[in-house]
């Protein structure tokens, strides 16, 4: 039997490694890292993430914190972080926007 090649990770893969990296460079907790990259990003429809980030955006506010997608034991702890840059923003030439969100 002949191997195949291995492909490079394309798209969605790619992407999630890239954020699961970014976010610990950024000190992001496991768990919201975790939250972010499975039940955030394949689990919740856009209405409810539009009515978790509304939620999560206020109790953000009150710590005076933005920037990430808290999970929820975070978000009722009120275990938040203050983000750290990232080199991976400048290697990869992508953005991040408030919230999480690619630029």
């Amino acid at each position: 039997m002949v191997a195949k090649k291995d492909k490079p990770l394309r798209g969605a893969w790619r992407n999630l490694i890239h954020d699961i990296r970014c976010g610990i460079h950024s000190g992001i907790p496991a768990c919201c890292i975790a939250f972010f990259v499975g039940h955030w990003a394949h689990g919740f429809s856009e209405d409810k993430q539009a009515q978790y980030i509304t939620r999560h955006r206020k109790k953000l506010r009150e710590a005076g914190l933005m920037g990430y997608v808290a999970c929820p034991d975070c978000l009722e702890t009120k275990n938040f972080t203050t983000l750290k840059p990232c080199a991976c923003e400048k290697l990869t030439g992508r953005g991040m926007r408030q919230g999480g969100h690619e630029n």
